[in-house]
């Protein structure tokens, strides 16, 4: 029987840390013979090694979770956070535990009135959870979200409308396009929200209940370019004295009472003919705030939702308040102001181009004719 070469396979297991005589016994195992032997004397040291670094590594991981954390409360503080910006602490105080990635920063307190910029990531654990509102909440939205209240279908919330929140009401909140989502919103007290309403309903400001008569409302591009420009000076650390909050109540006001004033046409028809309104309107928003920068055209979008033009602009204005060519102007002025505020890299001509506006003038105009100002008068706005 023909066996293997000795010498060649002793000196491989000489440097393996094995005894002369097991590697004699092993050398002489048959040629037919294809896999070493299953208990040698340095497989079973093999195996009794890896027995002990296996029972190391357990003490060790059991030391560690019997050692108290010695760390400091605000260890977490300095971390970066998603998209590499540092985490903020929420409106309570304290430090930051290591799974928040929403934000909540402040920026103004008073008595009656609590002011706060929120961006909630894409990786926020807390996306489509049911949210339970305590107080009243005005909200202006910065980037889109779906959101749905009460238990009622998802509605689209762009940066045209201002959101409402009433006490007592749910809420969950929904990613679009799977993106985050920025909005600057009020925290004003119970009696600072009736005293606005009792401006145009006295009955329903002071009632048992108060409720906000509508989820979402028309914003004016005035207004939305005023609560952008207050956030961005509060949070680059300008003094929030009276000025401040006198500009917030303008703010809160406006928005609050645009909700009131709604024609009761607008608030739609009852029962499967209201539903089959707003899942048209639903759906031609989602098509316009996909790709703001893309041209309408009327016939197009009617047909995609198996409607006729006339029904289609006519039910998009009574349910949203804008027509469908000021809603897409709107949303492309409104992500421009964001971006402008928040540091685009580019001229203003190049911004114009990329939001669907034929030239620089064009979307200057359009810039200072909707929003009160000129794109160059902009200084930061947010820094989240």
């Amino acid at each position: 029987m023909q066996t293997r070469c000795s010498r060649t396979h002793r000196g491989a297991r000489a440097s393996l840390g094995t005894s002369r005589r097991a590697t004699r016994t092993w050398s002489r195992q048959p040629v037919d013979f294809p896999f070493w032997p299953e208990r040698t004397p340095w497989a079973a040291w093999r195996s009794r090694a890896s027995a002990r670094t296996t029972r190391r590594r357990a003490c060790r991981c059991r030391s560690r979770r019997r050692r108290p954390d010695r760390r400091s409360p605000s260890k977490g503080a300095g971390r970066p956070a998603p998209f590499g910006r540092p985490v903020q602490s929420r409106p309570g105080g304290g430090g930051v535990s290591p799974g928040d990635v929403a934000i909540a920063r402040p920026l103004f307190r008073s008595p009656d009135l609590y002011f706060a910029e929120l961006v909630c990531y894409p990786e926020d654990p807390e996306w489509g959870e049911e949210n339970l509102i305590s107080r009243p909440i005005v909200a202006l939205p910065s980037t889109p979200v779906w959101q749905s209240h009460d238990g009622g279908p998802r509605t689209l919330m762009s940066p045209t409308h201002a959101v409402f929140h009433h006490p007592g009401s749910h809420y969950h909140r929904q990613r679009f396009l799977g993106k985050g989502y920025r909005c600057v919103f009020f925290f004003p007290s119970d009696a600072l929200v009736r005293e606005i309403a009792a401006e145009v309903d006295p009955e329903a400001a002071w009632s048992a209940s108060f409720r906000f008569p509508v989820s979402a409302a028309p914003v004016d591009g005035p207004v939305f370019a005023l609560g952008r420009r207050l956030a961005g000076e509060l949070a680059a650390g300008r003094p929030g004295g009276l000025p401040a909050r006198e500009g917030l109540y303008a703010v809160l006001r406006r928005v609050v009472l645009s909700s009131f004033r709604m024609p009761a046409a607008r608030l739609g028809a009852r029962g499967s003919t209201a539903r089959a309104r707003k899942e048209i309107v639903e759906e031609a928003k989602e098509a316009i705030t996909r790709e703001p920068a893309d041209r309408i055209r009327l016939d197009e979008l009617a047909a995609r939702l198996y409607v006729s033009p006339y029904h289609l602009a006519r039910i998009f204005r009574a349910t949203t308040g804008y027509s469908i060519h000021a809603y897409q102007t709107q949303l492309r002025l409104r992500e421009g102001l964001d971006r402008l505020g928040r540091g685009s890299a580019g001229s203003v001509g190049q911004l114009g181009m990329e939001l669907g506006f034929s030239n620089h003038s064009h979307f200057t105009s359009s810039f200072r004719r909707s929003l009160g100002i000129r794109p160059s008068e902009l200084s930061t706005f947010s820094t989240a």
